[in-house]
C-alpha cells in the first residue's frame, strides 16, 4: 500500500483482513503486504494474485474492494472456468462458505473464542441477484451484442464487507420550550442523509411530528460522546444510540406520566406518542408532558424528559451482497459501456430506502470510477503531479453510469437495537470485482487475459484484445 508521507497505523494492516476470503472456504491463505512512504498521495492498494496493482485513490473504501477482487480471481483459476464461472450453482457447491451456518448467524472468531455476530443468508442474496439480473437470458442478450459488432461479457461478484461498529457512539434529546425537540449527535452528515434518517428514528421510536425534531450534529461544543462519520458506522452507532435515547424519554416520561395521572408507574404505557392509564382514558401527549415536567419540583418525579445514553457495539458488523454487471465493448475502439447492472445488498433493516437506494448507486459510481477511469498520474522524470485538476482525474460522470437494478435482502443484526449493518461501501465493495470480471470475460472468450493495471481505460483494453 502507497501510504503517501504521512504514517498510519493501519494502512495496510487493517481488522478487514480477517475478511481476506469473503464469502469463500479458503483453507489457506498467504496474505502478504508492503506499506510504502513517498512523497505522493496516499495511494492505498493491493496487489492481486497475479501481482497486478489494484491501484486505488484517496476517498474511497479501505481495502475490501481489492480484496474481494482477488478472491473472485482466485475461484474462477480454482474453478478452471477462467474469471467467470459458467455454472453458478457448481461455484456455489464449491466455494460458498457454508460452515458458517447460515441458520445460527455469523460467528465472529477472535483470540480463538467464537461468539455468535450478525446473521447472513449468502445463498438466498445469490438467488435474487441472479433473478434481478435475468441470468438465464443472457444468451440472447449476447447474441444481440455480437450481431451489432460488439463484445458482451458479465461479471458476478460476491462480498462480505466488515463495517466500523467500534467503540462507541453517544446521542441527546431535548424537549425545546418552543416545542420543538433535538436531537443531538457527534456524527457529522457528508450527503448521507442524516438529517433525514436520523430524525425519521426518533420520530418513529416516539410517535413524534416528523417536522417537529430537528438535527443538531458536529459541533464539539455541545455534542455528546462520538467517534466519526466513517466506515458506514453511522445508523448503526448513531442511530442505536438514538434508540437507547429514546427509550431513556419513554421511562423518563413513564415516570413523570404517572405522577400528574395519579397513577402507578406501572400502568403507564406509551403508544401513539401519548402517556396512557392502562385500561382508562387518561392520557397525556408527549409533548405536552415534557413542557409540564418544567413546573414540577417534585421528588422521585423528572423535572426534565431531556436524555443521553451511549450506544457500545459488541464487535463490528458485516453487510453482505451480490453485484452483477454486464458490459459491451467495441473491438474497434476498447470502448467500454455497462449495459446492465443488478444488485442486492443484506445491509441489515433498512431505515430509509430512496437514502440507502442512493447509497448504493453512489458508491457503484465509485466502483466504476476505480475500476475504469480514475488514476493519479506524477511525470515520472520530475515527480509532477498530472492529474491535480477534475480537468485531468477523470471523474465518473452521469453518461458513465447505466440504470441500476437494485434491490435489498434484509437481514437484521441481532448485535443492534435497529438491526442496520451499514450500506455505506456496500456498492463500491461490490462494483469493482463485478465490473473487472465482466472485463475479464470478454477478454477471456477472444483468448485473452487482463494483464494490465486499473483503471481498465479503452486504449488498455484495446492492447489486450490487439496485442
Amino acid at each position: 500500500a502507497n501510504g503517501g508521507a504521512g504514517v498510519g497505523g493501519q494502512d495496510g494492516f487493517h481488522p478487514r483482513d480477517r475478511l481476506f476470503e469473503g464469502d469463500y472456504l479458503m483453507s489457506t491463505i498467504n496474505n502478504e503486504m508492503m506499506r510504502i512512504t513517498a512523497d505522493t498521495a496516499d495511494v492505498k492498494g493491493m496487489h492481486d494474485v497475479h501481482g497486478r496493482m489494484c491501484n486505488r485513490t484517496l476517498y474511497e473504501n479501505m481495502g475490501q474492494p481489492d480484496k474481494d477482487g482477488c478472491h473472485e480471481i482466485i475461484s474462477g483459476v480454482v474453478a478452471g472456468r477462467g474469471l467467470l464461472p459458467e455454472d453458478i450453482p457448481d461455484t456455489i457447491d464449491l466455494f460458498m462458505n457454508y460452515h458458517h451456518d447460515c441458520a445460527h448467524g455469523w460467528w465472529v472468531l477472535e483470540d480463538g473464542v467464537s461468539k455468535p455476530g450478525d446473521y447472513i443468508e449468502f445463498e438466498a442474496v445469490m438467488d435474487k441477484t441472479l433473478a434481478l439480473a435475468d441470468w438465464e437470458g443472457y444468451a440472447a442478450r449476447q447474441a444481440e451484442s455480437a450481431a451489432r459488432g460488439l463484445l458482451r461479457g458479465r461479471g458476478i461478484a460476491t462480498y462480505l464487507e466488515c463495517i466500523g461498529g467500534f467503540p462507541q457512539e453517544g446521542a441527546r434529546i431535548e424537549f425545546a420550550e418552543d416545542g420543538g425537540v433535538d436531537l443531538v449527535v457527534a456524527t457529522q452528515s457528508q450527503g448521507q442523509g442524516h438529517e433525514t434518517s436520523f430524525v425519521q428514528v426518533i420520530a418513529d421510536r416516539l410517535d413524534l411530528p416528523f417536522d417537529k425534531v430537528r438535527l443538531r450534529q458536529g459541533d464539539s461544543a455541545t455534542a455528546p460522546l462520538g467517534i466519526a462519520t466513517i466506515a458506514s458506522r453511522s445508523m448503526t452507532m448513531a442511530g442505536s444510540a438514538i434508540v437507547l435515547t429514546c427509550d431513556a424519554v419513554i421511562e423518563k416520561g413513564r415516570a413523570a406520566a404517572a405522577h400528574l395521572l395519579e397513577a402507578a408507574t406501572a400502568d403507564i404505557e406509551f403508544a401513539d406518542g401519548r402517556f396512557r392509564v392502562a385500561g382508562t382514558d387518561r392520557e397525556i401527549a408527549l409533548l405536552d408532558l415534557a413542557a409540564q415536567v418544567r413546573t414540577l419540583a417534585v421528588e422521585g418525579v423528572p423535572d426534565s424528559l431531556d436524555s443521553a445514553e451511549e450506544f457500545q457495539a459488541p464487535d463490528q458488523y458485516f453487510p453482505n451482497g451480490c453485484h452483477v454487471c454486464e458490459i459491451e465493448i467495441d473491438p474497434e475502439t476498447g470502448v467500454t459501456t455497462i449495459a446492465h447492472y443488478a444488485a442486492v445488498d443484506d445491509c441489515g433493516r433498512v431505515i430509509n430506502p430512496p437514502i440507502v437506494h442512493g447509497q448504493v448507486h453512489g458508491g457503484v459510481a465509485q466502483g466504476i470510477g476505480q475500476a475504469m477511469l480514475e488514476e493519479i498520474v506524477y511525470d515520472r522524470a520530475t515527480g509532477q503531479l498530472l492529474t491535480g485538476s477534475f480537468m485531468d482525474y477523470t471523474m465518473p460522470r452521469a453518461t458513465d453510469v447505466p440504470s441500476f437494478d437494485v434491490d435489498f435482502h434484509e437481514v437484521p443484526s441481532p448485535a443492534n437495537p435497529l438491526g442496520a449493518k451499514g450500506v455505506g461501501e456496500a456498492g463500491i465493495t461490490g462494483a469493482l470485482p463485478a465490473l473487472m470480471n465482466a472485463i475479464a470475460d470478454v477478454l477471456a472468450a477472444q483468448g485473452r487475459t487482463v494483464n494490465f493495471d486499473m483503471p481498465a481505460t479503452p486504449e488498455k483494453i484495446w492492447r489486450a484484445l490487439h496485442g
